[in-house]
């Protein structure tokens, strides 16, 4: 051992070993510098003697750290003793008389995946029933108001596509303030209890809690989500958002929306059963797509440009085509379609030709539908455009949906050819030129549905109306002869379409084969 029964010193070590360190400096509790014992040299060694050292000196009580300007050589005394003298740990711990403790034994933690973790969609849970059967009495109270008789509200919503036939097929609603005590009110106040929610406690700049027992709604437009039992007299929503007139907000921090507590959080979904999606974030901008277009897309409300989908929703999507993302046309939008670039194959950024959102490319002249229709897949297409907008049946409940593939990354994909081209992710401040580029994207492999005598008769008629038309199946995509006319094409859509189940649909995508022709659509699969 080095200097038994005292406490090792630095300067005395350095002076053992021949070196002869000068004093350069009194900061740092004292600098002083020799030859470096590594490198030689005459001054490029400094020691600081004072400067503490690492946990282990520090236990033992011996300060003291090194550097060489030269070689780099630096650390604190245990460090010298094993990097400088070539000491074991144990013998330089021995001579720094630290008693070293026992550490538990640990196995070694696994590398992480360099893949992101897949999306599993969040199931959301129903509001009370006490809570529903409250929001239902106002919605209908605000609905009947709201369609009684012309109000601004009503020239609002129609401005923004959304006509009387929308209001009556999605049940929005006005709700007028009431008056108060304390003089102008914008809104009404009722019990919390009653509505099946708990006080809600306030911390006040004092630190002392105050209890509130009423509930605030303020007035405005209300957009109740019936979603799944449908937008029919009874029903009882899931959620109730109020859009708040721009003069109760001006020059305040409130934001525009306000969420009734207690309501569910959930996606809205309209239109489950659809084989093509629009994805937007408000509520009113869903319901103007599929009010315009829902006899081709479904619409998905995200409510914000950081939604996804829920369970029903990423159901939905999974057995989808295309999924047109048309988050709002601005910084925010681009940075929530990075996600769905990113877990959904079939996503196509779809931004509105004008405005940031669908209601204010509708306020600028555009006509949607057209917009919508334009980034479908032929199959989905042509036999749209032969089809007038809906006027407005009442949505009726979606049907359950069968089991449908994953929309997680990591899936083996198939490219879905020309007709379903991405469009790149705006960037910047600012975003992208709205015109759709020629970046492909893919939608994943199912696995074969199991073959059925009902499966093998659709695929039997299926393939006489290839043979019929000419049609085939190629790396994803329908193709058709390329002399026929509109009225042609037409036709050939009308009869194919209705052929095209989830299951067939399905099964031609998991299927190996680069051509699908009637053929050898006529053969086991």
């Amino acid at each position: 051992m080095f200097f038994e029964g005292a406490r090792m010193n630095l300067l005395d070590l350095l002076r053992s070993r021949g070196l002869t360190p000068v004093h350069v400096s009194g900061a740092k509790g004292g600098e002083w510098a020799s030859p470096c014992p590594l490198c030689g040299g005459k001054d490029r060694f400094h020691s600081f003697p004072e400067q503490e050292g690492g946990p282990l000196c520090q236990e033992a009580g011996t300060p003291g750290t090194f550097w060489c300007r030269k070689c780099g050589a630096a650390g604190d005394l245990l460090e010298y003793l094993t990097s400088v003298e070539n000491m074991g740990f144990g013998d330089a711990c021995q001579d720094l008389k630290v008693q070293r403790k026992a550490r538990p034994l640990t196995l070694p933690k696994p590398p992480k995946s360099a893949l992101p973790p897949a999306f599993v969609p969040q199931a959301w849970p129903l509001p009370s029933d006490i809570w529903r059967e409250r929001a239902a009495r106002l919605a209908d109270k605000c609905h009947k108001r709201l369609v009684s008789e012309p109000n601004k509200a009503l020239d609002w919503l129609a401005a923004r596509g959304l006509d009387l036939v929308a209001v009556r097929r999605y049940r929005l609603g006005y709700l007028v303030e009431e008056p108060s005590k304390r003089g102008p009110s914008t809104g009404i106040f009722r019990n919390r209890k009653a509505w099946g929610l708990e006080p809600q406690e306030k911390k006040n700049p004092d630190g002392t809690l105050t209890v509130k027992h009423s509930l605030w709604i303020p007035r405005g437009i209300v957009i109740p989500d019936y979603v799944p039992d449908g937008y029919t007299e009874g029903a009882l929503p899931l959620r109730i958002r109020i859009r708040r007139p721009d003069k109760d907000v001006a020059g305040t921090d409130f934001p525009k929306y306000h969420v009734i507590p207690g309501s569910g959080m959930a996606p809205l979904l309209l239109g489950a059963a659809a084989r093509a999606f629009v994805v937007v974030e408000a509520e009113l901008d869903a319901m103007l797509v599929h009010h315009l277009a829902g006899d081709r897309v479904g619409a998905l409300a995200v409510l914000t440009n950081r939604g996804k989908p829920d369970v029903a929703a990423h159901a939905a999507l999974s057995r989808a085509f295309t999924t047109l993302v048309a988050l709002d046309y601005d910084k925010a939008g681009a940075e929530g379609w990075a996600w769905w670039q990113d877990n959904c194959p079939t996503a196509r950024r779809w931004p509105v030709p004008a405005g940031k959102d669908p209601g204010d490319a509708f306020k600028a002249g555009e006509d949607l539908r057209t917009w919508v229709l334009a980034g479908l897949p032929p199959v989905l297409r042509a036999a749209a455009l032969q089809t007038p907008a809906p006027q407005g049946p009442a949505i009726s409940p979606a049907p359950a949906p069968a089991p449908a593939p994953t929309l997680s990354v990591g899936a083996q994909p198939e490219p879905l050819g020309p007709s379903l081209a991405g469009e790149a992710a705006p960037q910047g401040e600012g975003a992208q030129a709205r015109q759709p580029q020629a970046t492909p994207h893919t939608l994943a492999r199912p696995s074969a549905p199991a073959m059925t005598r009902e499966l093998r008769q659709q695929l039997v008629r299926l393939a006489a109306c290839m043979r019929r038309h000419a049609v085939e199946f190629r790396s994803g995509s329908w193709r058709t002869p390329g002399h026929l006319t509109d009225a042609q094409e037409a036709t050939l859509w009308a009869d194919l379409l209705p052929l095209l189940t989830p299951e067939v649909d399905q099964l031609l995508r998991a299927h190996p084969a680069e051509l699908v022709t009637a053929e050898n659509l006529s053969q086991p699969l």
